[in-house]
């Protein structure tokens, strides 16, 4: 629920056909937006979660869709006068920014030699 109290990010007890998350205002009992999302959260989802942080203006929310070992979707709604102005998938983005620093931080297999099997039996 946003700050304000006047919206809440719904999600439905079980998996629907169509994306089933959707921003509510709550003030006048109306859906307002569908969350566009690749895989759509619903109660009970196997290694799944749903994140909301608003700003404290209620003019912003940051929904998280987590999967087993990582977001599934993370998108940005922007809100304007009671509707939503944009919806942005930033969770794209964010992984190009951060793939090459990933990319470096991977392990690397190390080749088994005799020479580190003396080495550890010196030990």
């Amino acid at each position: 629920m946003s700050p304000n109290q006047e919206m809440a990010v719904v999600f439905p007890n079980q998996l629907l056909e169509n994306s089933p998350d959707f921003i509510m205002d709550l003030k006048n009992s109306r859906v307002i937006s569908l969350i566009s999302t690749e895989e759509p959260y619903f109660q009970g989802k196997n290694h799944a979660s749903l994140s909301v942080s608003w700003l404290p203006d209620s003019s912003m929310a940051l929904i998280e869709v987590g999967g087993r070992w990582s977001p599934n979707d993370l998108i940005l709604i922007e809100l304007k006068d009671g509707k939503v102005a944009r919806q942005t998938d930033v969770l794209g983005p964010l992984q190009k920014l951060f793939a090459a620093a990933r990319t470096k931080s991977e392990h690397r297999h190390v080749q088994c030699t005799k020479s580190a099997y003396k080495a550890t039996a010196d030990l």
